[in-house]
């Protein structure tokens, strides 16, 4: 089914608020957006919060800049109650000690309530 133009903006919104406060030193700022059983999986681990809420406190003491570019933005109505989200996130990252630099991309397929 098709989303609203404007549902669909403020869902991309949301998502490009959370990665500017990781990317700015203040990934706490994006917890806000997560619920109680928010579940996320990465490297095949699946963590929950309170566990996600420490690695994004530690993440703004982390000794690296980020930018993380999202792409390729889709949104579908999931059922009455939610969305489905996938989006790709291109993660530039610079080590502040040794100037090393990489990219990485990650697919995210999220369940939006």
């Amino acid at each position: 089914m098709t989303v609203p133009l404007d549902l669909r903006t403020q869902l991309e919104q949301v998502v490009l608020e959370g990665f500017t406060a990781v990317d700015h030193g203040r990934a706490v700022d994006s917890l806000s957006q997560l619920t109680a059983d928010f579940v996320i999986t990465s490297a095949g681990q699946r963590v929950g919060r309170p566990q996600y809420d420490h690695l994004m406190a530690a993440r703004d003491q982390a000794g690296y800049t980020s930018r993380h570019v999202p792409a390729n933005f889709r949104v579908a109505v999931h059922d009455q109650e939610s969305f489905q989200v996938d989006f790709v996130i291109v993660s530039h990252r610079t080590e502040h000690a040794t100037g090393a630099y990489s990219v990485t991309v990650a697919d995210f397929c999220d369940t939006w309530v």
